[in-house]
């Protein structure tokens, strides 16, 4: 999952909005960092913001590629 993530947002173009397990959902269009390592850790910015999440893969529900 997390190498989807990193090739969903290389492009730097498209966007990927992620569902998380706590219902929670958010749209990002840059990886800040990918803590190679960390396996299940990305920190990742928020579209629209300056926000940086630092998100556990095993958290997330579902991934949507925006593009």
């Amino acid at each position: 999952m997390k190498q989807f993530i990193l090739d969903s947002l290389k492009d730097e173009v498209d966007t990927i909005t992620i569902s998380f397990t706590n219902g929670d959902k958010i749209t990002f269009f840059q990886i800040y960092e990918t803590y190679s390592d960390q396996e299940n850790i990305i920190d990742l910015v928020e579209l629209k913001t300056d926000y940086r999440h630092l998100v556990n893969i095993e958290q997330i529900a579902h991934i949507r590629l925006n593009v």
